[in-house]
């Protein structure tokens, strides 16, 4: 009987310590638990500007907003080009290409990686060597009806100086010469909108005149020809053709 209650005493007592180990194991508050990954998110806006004083292109201005990161690269061709934090700006031009850039956000040994693609229309290459150039009158000719030359219309020596430049956003920028044809000349202003130029058909719309056609268009020489009605009967029209020089 002693043996007996020694064993029930054994048995009872490493029942407490189970039951005790069982009822604090489960509220353990000193067992530390891994912290979640911080993985960074990436937004990207673009702007792309046309400025009136830059020819035939711009710049896209690109904001780069990454939270939870600690590093930001800008690839291009699989080279950085621009780094920072939280937020980086950068701008790339748009003159004619699609170009395409990889943003990667980092955070410890997090990444977020995000694709970006400006992509610019194509431009027709006789347009480019319009816009390119900085255009200034050579010579005048004129056929009238009946005749079958043209022969050299005379221009005043004032409008042989000024100097012109086409911009993509419609915009001809004058720039006049040192010699004038009033006094008042300059107040004309710089700015004189023009159609734009019809690639396909090869019509230039400029001078708030008749639609112009493009005779010839190299990176040298323009040529354009227009139906020019005869001062005081304007149901009489002539043959037209002006040349101009690149001078840039």
């Amino acid at each position: 009987m002693k043996n007996t209650a020694n064993l029930l005493r054994v048995l009872g007592v490493f029942a407490i310590i189970i039951i005790f180990t069982v009822l604090t194991g489960c509220d353990k508050t000193d067992d530390p638990k891994p912290t979640p990954p911080v993985i960074p998110t990436v937004s990207i806006t673009t702007a792309t500007a046309l400025p009136s004083t830059t020819p035939y292109g711009g710049k896209s201005k690109i904001t780069v907003i990454a939270e939870n990161a600690t590093l930001i690269e800008v690839l291009e061709d699989g080279k950085v080009i621009k780094t920072g934090n939280g937020q980086i700006e950068f701008e790339t031009d748009q003159l004619f290409k699609t170009t395409k850039y990889t943003v990667v956000a980092k955070n410890n040994n997090q990444s977020k990686t995000a694709d970006l693609t400006i992509i610019v229309g194509e431009i027709h290459p006789k347009l480019k060597l319009l816009l390119e150039g900085k255009w200034q009158l050579v010579k005048s000719e004129l056929k009238r009806p009946g005749e079958t030359t043209y022969s050299d219309s005379p221009n005043n020596p004032c409008r042989l100086d000024d100097t012109f430049v086409f911009y993509l956003n419609n915009t001809c920028i004058t720039t006049w010469g040192p010699s004038t044809c009033f006094p008042d000349e300059a107040k004309l202003g710089t700015s004189i909108y023009y159609g734009g130029f019809d690639t396909s058909k090869m019509i230039l719309l400029w001078q708030q005149v008749d639609p112009w056609d493009v005779i010839e268009l190299t990176d040298k020489k323009l040529r354009i020809h227009t139906m020019s009605a005869q001062w005081g009967d304007f149901t009489i029209l002539s043959d037209y053709i002006q040349e101009y020089k690149n001078v840039k």
